[in-house]
């Protein structure tokens, strides 16, 4: 929600030039290629803070990774399930968070947890990351580099703690049969689903409540598309989305986002 989603291929002359031109203008840029892609292209955190420097106005350059930026995984490219779950041969783990839900069902083995929430989680991290980014150069000037990794995000849940035993119990019997069948040659969306279907029986009211959810209609899906609502309320500031979900490459390569009444059509 509230993307604006344009492709461009910066190793051709006019997508290099078109993306240059962006960059004149941008304040964050969020780089979650795989590690070094952007260093070598030429537009790494310290290739954009020398630009900055020449423009007169610092950037704030937010990387996000798999797994971190020290050791000696560092430099490989992963995603959200790599994260969680244990190494090829089964003797290494990454996190053990997949290991942790597959012992949650009763099993000796891991399990793809049902929702993506390193990705999220990672996501917040990196636009608190962005904000304190633009805070320090408010007050202080320059640029600003910020580093967040779903595998250290991974970690911070396991310092935050598991649930009770008996809370785990009263999530089992809520989860149901279906939910609890399933095992690790399932993928993210069977999981995912059978998850998101035991909540809508178990919990119907929360989908339908005009106060939680907005809905759009995706003129690029053909399609309504619900979405909760933000969380935050700050004083003076409407919250909220200026454009419906949809798929990359949908939009130009500019800084102009029409008005807000095409973008509400979800254009």
């Amino acid at each position: 929600m509230g993307k604006h989603a344009a492709d461009l291929n910066i190793k051709m002359p006019e997508g290099k030039a078109k993306f240059e031109a962006l960059l004149a203008e941008v304040d964050i840029v969020v780089d979650g290629y795989r590690p070094g892609t952007f260093d070598r292209l030429g537009y790494g955190p310290r290739q954009l803070s020398e630009m900055a420097m020449r423009r007169g106005k610092g950037i704030v350059y937010v990387n996000e990774n798999c797994f971190g930026y020290e050791g000696e995984w560092a430099h490989r490219p992963g995603w959200q399930q790599i994260a969680d779950c244990p190494g090829i041969n089964l003797s290494v783990q990454v996190s053990g968070v997949a290991w942790e839900q597959g012992k949650f069902m009763g099993l000796s083995e891991p399990i793809v947890p049902p929702f993506p929430i390193s990705d999220y989680g990672t996501g917040c991290m990196g636009a608190i990351a962005s904000l304190i980014g633009l805070l320090h150069r408010t007050k202080r000037g320059g640029s600003w580099h910020g580093q967040v990794s779903l595998l250290q995000y991974d970690l911070l849940l396991f310092k935050a703690g598991l649930h009770t035993e008996q809370v785990q119990e009263q999530l089992r019997q809520l989860m149901g049969p279906e939910f609890l069948a399933l095992r690790h040659g399932n993928s993210v969306d069977q999981i995912s689903g059978t998850a998101l279907q035991q909540m809508r029986r178990q919990f119907p009211t929360f989908f339908t409540r005009p106060k939680l959810l907005d809905k759009w209609y995706a003129d690029k899906y053909n399609a309504d598309v619900e979405v909760v609502n933000p969380v935050a309320e700050i004083e003076g500031l409407e919250i909220g989305f200026q454009r419906a979900s949809r798929p990359n490459g949908s939009d130009l390569p500019t800084w102009d986002f029409g008005s807000e009444a095409d973008v509400r059509k979800g254009y």
